[in-house]
């Protein structure tokens, strides 16, 4: 199987076992995203949201373990790590 229908798949089946937990949440499926499609979801969401919650589902394959702090490991477009701190 292609790596990027792979990825598809395994954001779809995610998405859906989301779904059948809380049909009525909305969902946004971001796969493989460089920081700048990181930080624009995040953005929206939490203005969507306003004082609800926001889950965030992070799979970290290939990059370094989320810090103590909550900071998250992403790639940029030059496929650069870049770490993504919390409060940001």
């Amino acid at each position: 199987m292609a790596p990027q229908k792979a990825l598809e798949l395994i954001g779809n089946s995610l998405t859906s076992q989301y779904e059948r937990w809380h049909p009525k949440a909305r969902y946004k499926c971001q796969l493989d995203p460089t920081l700048e499609a990181v930080k624009k979801l995040c953005t929206t969401c939490r203005s969507f949201a306003k004082s609800e919650r926001v889950l965030f589902h992070y799979n970290g394959h290939g990059v370094p373990y989320p810090t103590s702090n909550g900071n998250i490991w992403v790639y940029n477009k030059l496929s650069n790590m870049v770490c993504i701190e919390a409060n940001s």
